[in-house]
């Protein structure tokens, strides 16, 4: 295990920290004790140092020999020689380059390291104390005395990756345990290493000129100060692949096509197509199909010609899957003989916690230049489909070989030759902080001259520039087989309606069905012309209309205006229902009748108001209506139009009833003064008889 140095972090948030080191009197903050002091610095490596405050901050070089400094504007600010202070530009902020004119380490005459010397570059604010997270570089380059163990490195760098939105930095911790390299250097960038002028995203030889590696990212010495840990978690929607005119599924070689998708960050997109067919969509096998490169916020696009390594893709279906990914990074070790017991690379979050992150690789081009281990396995040829997860940070690394798995990315034995498959070798291994996956979709790869329906067109011409289906001659059933509903070999939609012809039942839209359009019944839809105008009628928009789009022609429709499918004619006179004014033909228009489609049921009736509900109304307050209203009857007449009489009754035929009269002469006596009744004048009669019989 090596010696973890202590950090702290700032009440502002961004990470510092002062390392104080007696070695002759100096104060070291970065350099030779985070790389190992037996690991010379070359002078091929650009340094790095972050200036935040311009205006109390200043750098110091301490190493063998001077160093050139240019500032953030890009001037040249001088040569520097050892413990001289460099004063930043006056208000330049910034990145300011410092490129030692010396080797840290002096080899004699055969090449053999003599002596190596111990450097660093330190930052000081305005009260000298030293800040570290501030020196950096694109490429390291060192060399070492050896290749032994003894000569080995147990470095740690920080990488500053974009988080996949602007403004937005992560950091990844590559921790090495037991790195060896005579002379060797590193580099960090989203793609890997560089071969013929493409970047395969796998080891490759070093050997033969035509391979570069390009640093892109930052690398640190400590935890970056500028640093703000954070990242923005990738989504994924519509991806598809489409070729052709109709961006169908399918493609022939030659003819191109494109994966298409859109995501939420600026980050890299890794395409994986199972071309082996054993079931595992897998970036490090070299017998799929993989692609990869920058993905940006909305639509993006990878285009493919159906071939892979320079050869034609066999015929058939292929599942192929994409994976965004953001703080993305490509670690190559160029010529790095020896990482044993293995590298690891963590996500390094703002409270200095390590994630442990997943690594990949194929070393497939170079596998065959591994070495045994002690243990008798060796160094594993790829990581697998779903890669190989570090393993929690401050533990010991496990080796991942062939046979027994691990944590850790691991080579080498520090045999004294130096052969191992590191030896000339840029070895790459890949890691993201976070990423997301697609569905997975289908895409057929076609031969050009495949003819499934045996109609003339190729299946591929079918699919993705006429939009027929290629496995039935005539795909929409309508008795005229795909062919002859092409424009000459290009797609034809007669009535613009989004569907070609060849999928399309009724072709002009006419409402009537393409297959009920031979008028004549001979089974040749082309020779139906009921206009004459030269066009066939399945063809012709201005053959036999459906005005109402009820799918009846207008020329058979009883209702050539409004939409009547049943074509219902209750009065059988020709004249649809639904268009008719008289539809039960009873004598009363629609407009009167209660009814219109019950001839026993006619226009409307009287109702007269009945005030007092005895089932007579008044015949001066009427209304017309269908149904019987509330607070009317169906007759008149009422004698009492404010009492209740259900029985009418006037003795004395005056018009009105009984029941409103109050008191009167009932019998139509006059109204002058009143003689004596009846009933007195016949009690006045039995009186005098009376009187006559006593006489």
């Amino acid at each position: 295990m090596k010696a973890r140095i202590a950090r702290t972090v700032r009440t502002s948030g961004l990470i510092s920290a002062c390392l104080v080191l007696g070695l002759a009197g100096s104060v070291k903050a970065e350099g030779s004790p985070e790389t190992g002091t037996n690991q010379g610095l070359s002078c091929l490596t650009r340094l790095y140092v972050d200036i935040v405050d311009p205006g109390s901050e200043t750098f110091v070089w301490q190493g063998q020999g001077d160093v050139e400094v240019t500032s953030p504007a890009y001037d040249d600010m001088g040569v520097f020689s050892s413990g001289q202070t460099i004063t930043p530009r006056a208000g330049l902020a910034g990145a300011y380059r410092v490129e030692p004119v010396e080797d840290q380490f002096l080899k004699d005459e055969y090449g053999l390291m003599v002596e190596i010397y111990d450097w660093d570059l330190t930052v000081f604010d305005g009260d000298g104390g030293a800040l570290v997270g501030r020196v950096w570089s694109l490429v390291w380059n060192f060399s070492a005395p050896y290749y032994e163990e003894v000569d080995a490195t147990d470095a740690d760098f920080f990488v500053l990756v974009p988080g996949g939105t602007p403004g937005e930095t992560a950091v990844i911790q590559i921790d090495f345990e037991g790195l060896a390299g005579f002379i060797w250097r590193l580099a960090v960038n989203p793609r890997g290493a560089e071969v013929g002028g493409e970047y395969p995203g796998h080891s490759v030889p070093s050997t033969g000129g035509n391979f570069s590696m390009h640093g892109e990212y930052a690398i640190y010495l400590n935890p970056p100060e500028l640093a703000d840990y954070t990242h923005t978690p990738p989504e994924l929607d519509l991806f598809a692949f489409q070729g052709g005119a109709t961006g169908c599924n399918a493609i022939v070689e030659g003819e191109g096509g494109a994966f298409v998708f859109e995501t939420n960050v600026e980050g890299s997109y890794h395409l994986v197509c199972d071309l082996n067919g054993d079931g595992m969509l897998d970036k490090t096998d070299l017998e799929d199909l993989y692609l990869f490169g920058d993905a940006v916020p909305g639509e993006n696009e990878i285009a493919w010609d159906a071939t892979h390594d320079g050869a034609g893709v066999a015929y058939g279906e292929y599942e192929c899957q994409l994976e965004v990914a953001v703080a993305q990074i490509h670690y190559v070790a160029e010529d790095v003989e020896t990482c044993y017991p293995g590298m690891r690379v963590y996500e390094l979050e703002a409270d200095l916690d390590r994630r442990p992150l997943v690594m990949f690789w194929n070393d497939s081009l170079v596998q065959q230049d591994a070495v045994t281990w002690q243990n008798g396995d060796v160094p594993a040829e790829t990581s697998g489909f779903e890669g190989v997860e570090s393993g929690p940070f401050g533990q010991e690394p496990v080796p991942h070989g062939q046979i027994n798995p691990g944590d850790a990315r691991a080579w080498g034995d520090f045999n004294e030759d130096g052969l191992s498959k590191g030896d000339e070798t840029l070895l790459d291994t890949l890691s993201y902080l976070d990423s997301v996956r697609s569905e997975v979709v289908i895409v057929r790869v076609l031969d050009p001259d495949a003819d499934s329906d045996a109609d003339g067109l190729s299946d591929y011409e079918e699919l993705c520039f006429l939009g027929c289906d290629p496995d039935d001659e005539d795909g929409d059933g309508d008795g005229v087989i795909d062919p002859l509903e092409t424009d000459e070999g290009n797609p034809r939609d007669t009535d613009e309606d989004g569907l070609p012809d060849c999928m399309d039942d009724d072709d002009d839209g006419d409402g009537v069905l393409t297959a009920e359009e031979d008028t004549n019944g001979n089974g040749d839809l082309f020779d139906d012309d009921s206009d004459q105008d030269g066009t066939p009628d399945f063809l012709d928009n201005d053959g036999p209309q459906d005005s109402d789009g009820d799918h009846v022609p207008d020329a058979e429709d009883n209702c050539p205006g409004v939409a009547n499918e049943d074509q219902s004619d209750l009065d059988a006179d020709e004249l649809g229902d639904a268009c008719d004014p008289d539809a039960d033909g009873d004598g009363i228009g629609a407009e009167l009748d209660c009814d219109d489609l019950d001839d026993e049921v006619s226009e409307a009736g009287t109702w007269y108001l009945d005030e007092d509900g005895d089932g007579y109304g008044a015949d001066g307050q009427t209304t017309e209506a269908c149904e019987q209203p509330d607070g009317y009857a169906a007759r008149g007449g009422d004698n009492c139009p404010e009492v209740d009489n259900p029985d009418q009754a006037d003795s004395d035929g005056d018009g009105v009833g009984d029941a409103c009269e109050d008191g009167g002469d009932k019998a139509g006596c006059s109204c002058g003064a009143a003689g004596p009744s009846g009933g007195l004048i016949y009690l006045l009669g039995l009186l005098a008889l009376g009187l006559i019989r006593r006489r």
